[in-house]
């Protein structure tokens, strides 16, 4: 479908049913942009690939001592809660890949990114567990995909 409508975008030697596109969403809330999406019946799934910082389950009492006392101001406790994540002395930067099929079918990976120092084989171990990343490969993605019908 890409290929017909858009056929600089493919690569000619590539005879892929899928068809990646990158599209950067700046500063756009990505929950927000995923609302705002919709394909035409001939897509069958969509993934998205984002980058992320995880923390280890204790780290969530300094999230709430950095945002907590802002939230009055949003944007500040956003902004407070981000800065405490990506100076957490036990964060982890990760690539999570989720992905939704219009049967309901989802699955979601995440990829840690190797420490320094670390083995860089560490990246290429994927962990993927039924309650990952919801938000991101739930329900919503699905009825995204089926409003566009």
């Amino acid at each position: 479908m890409l290929a017909e409508q858009a056929p600089d975008l493919v690569d000619a030697a590539d005879d892929s049913a899928l068809s990646p596109i990158v599209q950067e969403s700046g500063d756009v809330d990505l929950e927000e942009l995923l609302t705002s999406v919709s394909w035409p019946d001939a897509v069958v799934g969509c993934a998205i690939v984002t980058e992320i910082t995880v923390l280890p389950p204790d780290a969530e009492s300094a999230l709430d001592d950095a945002f907590e006392p802002l939230l009055a101001d949003p944007e500040a406790a956003d902004a407070a809660a981000r800065d405490a994540a990506h100076t957490h002395p036990e964060r982890r930067d990760a690539r999570l890949i989720a992905g939704v099929l219009r049967t309901g079918q989802r699955m979601a990976l995440l990829s840690l990114r190797a420490r320094e120092g670390e083995d860089p084989a560490v990246e290429a171990d994927l962990r993927t567990h039924p309650t990952l990343a919801p938000q991101r490969a739930g329900r919503p993605g699905v009825d995204v995909l089926n409003d566009a019908r």
